[in-house]
């Protein structure tokens, strides 16, 4: 959760919610069905299989927010400031 609010900081917001969508839905509660009900684990089962969909959106955030602020990364353009009053009234 941290890694998704440090990279919608960088305004990175699609790609990181698309690998947490994907990380949560299609590992992370299809592996702590498997443990938990067909190995029989029961809840710790069930635990385990969310702990490794957390691990895996951790690591692959991880790797995203290093190249996205690694240097010589190229900056993203930011939305444009809008001109203040005070500002119009400098430039007459």
């Amino acid at each position: 959760m941290v890694g998704l609010g440090a990279l919608r900081g960088l305004e990175d917001v699609k790609v990181p919610s698309l690998v947490a969508l994907l990380a949560y839905w299609a590992v992370a509660l299809p592996l702590g069905y498997y443990l938990g009900f067909h190995l029989h684990l029961g809840a710790p089962g069930v635990w385990a299989g969310l702990l490794l969909g957390l691990t895996i959106v951790a690591g692959v955030l991880l790797l995203r927010f290093r190249r996205e602020t690694a240097p010589g990364a190229p900056m993203h353009a930011g939305p444009t400031p809008l001109p203040l009053p005070e500002a119009e009234l400098l430039k007459a």
